[in-house]
């Protein structure tokens, strides 16, 4: 038996250190289900931060079931569309139904992660054992998470940083996994820390707004037991850097980058000042992983390789197609003196002028003025921003963020909006809200130029 399912069997055990789930009522009881007559058939799995949802998925591993691992919210009739993508059966109500008629799926998967689909078609993307534990054990080595003994799942358990620096790393490090009764907002998940002592915490840059949005220093004390917080999925909420040490005194902030591809950490960053907090930094490559620019140039494309990545992916017949030596990380950057500088996503590199450019440099540049959130989309050959903000008077902001921009990215109109839509895995849905801007719903005001 491998680690990890050495790991998973050891989880129903009572001997040695091993891994457990512990509620805001205590350690809660992990139950054994069998699952074998469904061994070696994919099954959609909406995984859910509970003890039965979470007992349930090592017990199909332990099994033999190949899980698709999604969102717990996917709404039921994306799950019929997934079940007939991918021809498998369907995990509900404590059972798996439908899996009969379905093909064995042969391939050396362990389990999949469905990607979330916020810049392209979503995929399933397949996990081995041997390469998931070596995921587990460098993540550990770069975090240096010795002596972190809990997490707290602030990050829903289907999405590949949830389910892998959250449930594995404590399942597969015998660690205990904390589960939060009720999350109201990323607010309550500081209390509930607090509450158990959780030591480790991962989060996504919208959390953090969202946290800073409501935090008030009379009701929320320092969180003194935590050692780590990690932040993945988006760009490092660098403004927010002086909170994130108020909050977290003792904990060292790390800025995970990487992809589901990557399953998922390509590389990570201690960040230990505020100067790394706003910059394109996110540091060098874990253990056993490779960067290089497409085509060899100086900046652009981003490929890996890796020892631990992952091994393929579900096809639209729902065959499995296999990865090469090298994956396309769907990002693009520069690599300096071994440390990756990120530009954005590849298809926010826009030709202005006769020169490449970023539009992530004017979300950084918005962010660096004191926007909540931006995102800029080209419109013809102008760049039209989208700012997370109130109904006040922002000309101070504006006339910073265009200062701290070259003259061919300045926008040529900036929109506000309220309300800054999610996904389901907390990841801003830049989509929607471009296709809001581009359509001239009333979703937006627009705020500069004013008239």
């Amino acid at each position: 038996m491998t680690e990890l399912l050495a790991a998973c069997k050891k989880a129903f055990g009572t001997e040695g250190s091993r891994f457990t789930l512990v509620g805001e009522r205590g350690e809660l009881p992990l139950t054994r289900k069998d699952f074998h007559q469904h061994a070696g058939h994919r099954v959609i799995w909406p995984l859910e931060s509970n003890a039965a949802s979470i007992s349930h998925f090592i017990s199909a591993l332990l099994d033999g079931v190949k899980p698709i691992l999604i969102s717990a919210k996917t709404p039921p009739e994306k799950l019929k569309k997934l079940q007939a993508r991918f021809s498998a059966g369907i995990y509900q109500q404590g059972e798996i139904f439908q899996t009969d008629a379905l093909l064995h799926d042969g391939h050396d998967s362990f389990l999949y992660v469905l990607t979330s689909g916020s810049t392209g078609q979503p995929k399933a993307v397949a996990a081995s054992e041997a390469r998931l534990a070596g995921m587990l054990r460098a993540i550990h080595m770069s975090q240096h998470l010795e002596t972190v003994n809990s997490v707290l799942a602030c990050l829903p358990l289907g999405f590949s940083s949830g389910l892998i620096n959250q449930l594995l790393w404590a399942l597969y490090k015998g660690r205990s996994l904390h589960l939060p009764d009720n999350v109201i907002s990323p607010i309550t998940l500081l209390s509930t820390a607090d509450q158990l002592g959780s030591e480790m915490l991962c989060f996504v840059n919208t959390q953090i707004k969202m946290i800073a949005s409501l935090y008030n220093s009379d009701e929320t004390a320092p969180l003194e037991k935590v050692k780590v917080v990690n932040f993945s999925g988006e760009f490092f909420p660098g403004s927010h850097y002086a909170l994130l040490k108020t909050l977290f005194p003792n904990a060292r902030l790390y800025n995970n980058y990487g992809c589901t591809e990557a399953m998922p950490r390509i590389s990570v960053r201690d960040v230990t000042l505020a100067s790394h907090a706003l910059n394109e930094n996110v540091g060098s490559c874990i253990d056993g992983t490779t960067l290089r620019i497409e085509s060899n140039q100086p900046a652009g494309p981003l490929e890996f390789r890796s020892h631990w990545s992952a091994i393929g992916y579900l096809n639209e017949r729902g065959d499995m197609t296999c990865f090469g030596e090298w994956i396309a990380s769907g990002d693009a950057g520069r690599i300096i003196n071994g440390e990756l500088h990120l530009s954005g996503r590849c298809d926010q590199l826009v030709k202005l002028g006769g020169e490449r450019y970023s539009l992530r440099e004017v979300e950084l540049a918005a962010t660096k003025a004191g926007f909540q959130g931006a995102i800029a989309i080209l419109e013809g050959d102008k760049v039209t921003l989208i700012i997370h903000a109130t109904h006040t008077d922002h000309s101070d902001k504006i006339r910073t963020l265009r200062s701290l921009i070259s003259p061919m990215l300045r926008p040529r109109q900036i929109y506000r909006r309220d309300d800054w839509p999610l996904l389901a895995n907390g990841k801003v849905d830049r989509q929607q809200i471009a296709l809001h801007c581009r359509e001239r719903t009333d979703h937006q005001e627009k705020i500069w130029p004013d008239y």
